[in-house]
């Protein structure tokens, strides 16, 4: 069949097709494999204790029902410590 003019249309169509088909795997499988890193990078922030240091803002309210952040709150306590 490769010596007719339809095998060898056939067989470089087949090349083409499976060079295709590595190089698209090859994109796949980076994207998925940052993708993984990117939802385990995740979920290690969120199962990770946090130590009191930490200056990530958190919401409550204040004796006066204000909301603020826990930043603020640790001021006020300070304030009402002096």
């Amino acid at each position: 069949m490769q010596n007719t003019e339809g095998g060898r249309k056939l067989n470089q169509a087949m090349t083409s097709t499976g060079r295709a088909v590595a190089t698209t795997g090859r994109a796949v499988g980076g994207a998925l494999s940052q993708a993984k890193g990117a939802l385990s990078s995740w979920w290690s922030t969120l199962t990770t204790p946090q130590s009191p240091d930490c200056e990530t803002p958190v919401a409550a309210e204040n004796s006066s029902g204000i909301t603020v952040s826990s930043k603020v709150l640790k001021e006020e306590e300070q304030e009402d410590k002096s």
